[in-house]
């Protein structure tokens, strides 16, 4: 039905005849013949225009039950963030000025400073390697020398 192109609107001259002024019809007069037709031919129109209209609005409502289902999705998941959340102000309002401040900062800095200038360099971790290898090799001559 969709691939269907909606009926071109008839002119009015293709309706049914009415009869002249002054001549009254029947009811089973004017059910009858063209008119009634005519009116067939009315009522399929409409009976695809209103079927066309229904899978509009069938494919419209699925879109917006899809586009709720969203909104609703996203609701649950802004409602099970609120407590955290909520936990997460009262820890940095409450909580979080006491852990540490500027001063604290500074004073740990320095003391990191401090212990990175006593670390030995790599220079002298050779030299000091070097040193206690070359110290047990001559304990080793020597060792072996008195051996003898």
């Amino acid at each position: 039905m969709p691939d269907e192109a909606p009926p071109e609107p008839r002119p009015p001259e293709q309706f049914a005849q009415t009869p002249p002024k002054g001549v009254l019809r029947s009811y089973d007069e004017m059910n009858t013949g063209q008119m009634v037709f005519e009116l067939q031919g009315t009522v399929g129109e409409l009976k695809s225009t209103v079927s066309q209209l229904a899978e509009l609005m069938k494919a419209n409502s699925l879109r917006l039950e899809a586009v709720e289902r969203s909104s609703a999705d996203l609701k649950e998941i802004l409602r099970l963030m609120a407590p955290k959340l909520d936990d997460l102000a009262g820890f940095a309002k409450h909580r979080a000025p006491f852990i540490a401040d500027k001063t604290d900062l500074t004073a740990l800095k320095s003391a990191l400073e401090a212990q990175i200038n006593q670390r030995p360099t790599r220079r002298q971790s050779i030299t000091d390697v070097a040193l206690i290898v070359g110290l047990i090799g001559g304990l080793l001559a020597i060792g072996t020398h008195l051996a003898h």
